[in-house]
């Protein structure tokens, strides 16, 4: 579940993530029932998927149709995050993530402009994540954390 809080501090939306993983379906989670839907704010209308949803097009597709202009996604990543991955050792996961998902999400939409990607980096439970967060406009990054490995806040001033 993630939550979204107006300036004041009060929950404005909770959306739940759409699609599990094979590893989350193992550990007896359940995927949120219902679809997500942007949230009218003073400034754009702000829509959320949970990690893994980012990497479906019918979802994002879906929240483009509807109005949406910003995407939060905040995520969690425990594969090395600059390794080659196994199955082909020209991309890193780091690639792979921008490529089938930021990009996919933001380039050439009808509505939404901005996607602001929030990773969890760090030991968690018994695993390490791994990532690094960023805001991007269109396909291309406004803004990216310098390290992979350790928590850091980014900004970018953009107009909508």
């Amino acid at each position: 579940m993630s939550y979204l809080f107006n300036p004041e501090g009060q929950v404005i939306a909770r959306m739940g993530k759409l699609r599990l993983t094979p590893s989350e379906n193992k550990i007896l989670f359940s995927p949120y029932p219902y679809r997500n839907y942007p949230v009218k704010t003073k400034f754009a209308k702000i829509a959320m998927v949970i990690c893994y949803d980012m990497f479906f097009q019918d979802t994002i597709e879906h929240l483009d149709s509807i109005g949406a202009q910003i995407l939060a996604v905040p995520t969690c990543n425990f594969a090395h995050w600059k390794k080659p991955v196994k199955y082909n050792s020209s991309y890193s996961q780091e690639s792979i993530w921008w490529l089938d998902g930021p990009i996919k999400a933001t380039k050439k939409r009808e509505n939404i402009q901005f996607l602001i990607n929030a990773m969890a980096v760090g030991k968690i439970g018994n695993d390490v994540a791994e990532g690094r967060s960023t805001i991007w406009n269109n396909g291309r990054i406004c803004k990216l954390a310098r390290s992979w490995t350790s928590r850091e806040e980014i900004n970018a001033t953009v107009e909508i």
